[in-house]
C-alpha cells in the first residue's frame, strides 16, 4: 500500500509540476500576443506617418515645379 500512495503522491507532483509550467507557457502567450498587438499598432502609426510625410512631399514638389514654371517664364520674358 505504501508503494502505491507515494506513486501516487509523485504523480500528482508531476502533473502539479506540469500545470506550473502550462500557466506559466499560457502567461507567456498572452504577454506575446499583447506585445503583437502593440507593435502592429506601431507599425499601423509608422505606416500613417510615412503617408503624410509622402504627400507632404509630394506638395513641395508640386511647388518646386510650380516656382520652376514661374522662373522659365519670367526669364523667357
Amino acid at each position: 500500500m505504501g508503494t502505491i500512495f507515494a506513486e501516487v503522491e509523485a504523480r500528482v507532483a508531476m502533473l502539479e509540476s506540469e500545470r506550473a509550467s502550462f500557466r506559466a507557457l499560457r502567461s507567456a502567450v498572452i504577454a506575446l500576443e499583447e506585445q503583437h498587438e502593440a507593435d502592429l499598432k506601431k507599425i499601423e502609426a509608422l505606416h500613417t506617418r510615412i503617408d503624410q510625410l509622402t504627400a507632404r512631399l509630394q506638395q513641395f514638389e508640386d511647388s518646386q515645379d510650380d516656382i520652376n514654371d514661374l522662373l522659365v517664364k519670367a526669364i523667357e520674358t
